[in-house]
């Protein structure tokens, strides 16, 4: 999914995510987490893109969880570094993962996560 790289589209995110994450019979605690993870790592790209640049989002359904990969150009090399999201992002995920591109005109920033939907029985 390509969407501009705007606050507006926060929303949307979310609610694919909680849509793949309910087909997934997810436990509610899990896709309140999925959606925040979500919300915290777009927005960290939509701060750091380029003027009227897209964001490049794709999620994947896993049996148990629910993957994002969202990317963007940007004209640094990194976004702010934002210590709380930062932490919140890794208590919600159970993988993360950032990464920049150098391109000739500017900068790739890519960050993917997994979360689990459902909780391990007991």
């Amino acid at each position: 999914m390509i969407c501009p790289a705007t606050a507006e589209q926060l929303p949307v995110l979310r609610a694919i995510a909680t849509s793949i994450a309910l087909r997934a019979d997810a436990d509610l605690d899990r896709v309140a987490d999925l959606r925040l993870a979500v919300d915290e790592a777009c927005t960290a790209l939509v701060r750091a893109a380029g003027p009227g640049e897209p964001l490049h989002c794709r999620f994947t359904s896993h049996p148990d969880a629910v993957e994002l990969e969202v990317a963007v150009w940007s004209e640094y090399p990194a976004t702010p570094e934002d210590e709380i999201g930062a932490l919140l992002l890794a208590s919600l995920t159970d993988r993360l993962a950032t990464e920049i591109q150098s391109l000739d005109d500017g900068y790739e920033l890519r960050s993917s996560l997994l979360v689990s939907v459902r909780r391990e029985r007991s």
